[in-house]
């Protein structure tokens, strides 16, 4: 079933290109659902937006952010499949139902965080999908958006600053000609531009290609 958010979303789109985007993932179910009502509650999970860590059942962690705004609750879940779709990894999400109102929850990731990330490769590849969804706080300030997994995978876990939104929560402009694509690799965002580092136009070109050859009409149809 697809959110109310995300159905006004389809409608406002300036593209037929971010408007397949955003059919295409809306249609994705979270790959997991778990039941909130045996959610253990264990504390604050850091942050700027009041994340909260829970203990679902089986013994696994999930951070929980519940929006004043609930169409960021939705935006933020829609960017995470946008990702999946594609093929960066991100963790597994769910919309939950807690305490009368919908939260945004993001499985644990078990791995680590660094202090300095400067062009790596794992992260450069999922480049123009941040461009896509508008995601410029993908790094985080202090490269805390960003955990390398126990798996080797880089995960992007806090895409809470994507589409319309700021990672404050302030609004911002996304539709038309992106920038994201030339500010994120200057003067935005001095860690993103350090992670990003290196990153060519060919490559750029060719996770378009990707994102273009992903995203057709057959896709955004199932």
């Amino acid at each position: 079933k697809k959110h109310p958010f995300i159905q006004d979303y389809l409608k406002d789109q300036t593209g037929k290109a971010e408007a397949n985007t955003m059919d295409a993932v809306s249609e994705a179910v979270a790959s997991v659902t778990p039941d909130p009502s045996g959610f253990k509650h264990l504390g604050p999970a850091g942050g700027t937006q009041g994340a909260q860590w829970y203990e679902d059942p089986s013994g696994h962690r999930w951070v929980v952010k519940s929006y004043s705004d609930s169409n960021r609750t939705a935006t933020e879940f829609l960017a995470n499949k946008v990702y999946e779709t594609l093929g960066v990894p991100v963790a597994d999400v769910a919309l939950l139902e807690m305490g009368g109102k919908t939260v945004h929850a993001s499985k644990e990731v078990k791995g680590k965080l660094v202090s300095k990330i400067s062009g790596d490769a794992q992260l450069k590849a999922g480049f123009m999908v941040d461009v896509l969804v508008g995601n410029r706080d993908v790094i985080g300030m202090g490269y805390d958006n960003i955990i390398y997994g126990d798996d080797g995978k880089v995960y992007r876990i806090d895409n809470g600053g994507s589409f319309r939104y700021r990672a404050q929560g302030q609004a911002k402009i996304y539709g038309g000609t992106p920038t994201e694509h030339t500010g994120m690799l200057d003067v935005w965002n001095p860690t993103a531009a350090s992670a990003f580092a290196g990153l060519t136009q060919a490559e750029m070109a060719q996770q378009a290609q990707h994102i273009a050859d992903t995203l057709t009409d057959e896709k955004v149809s199932q």
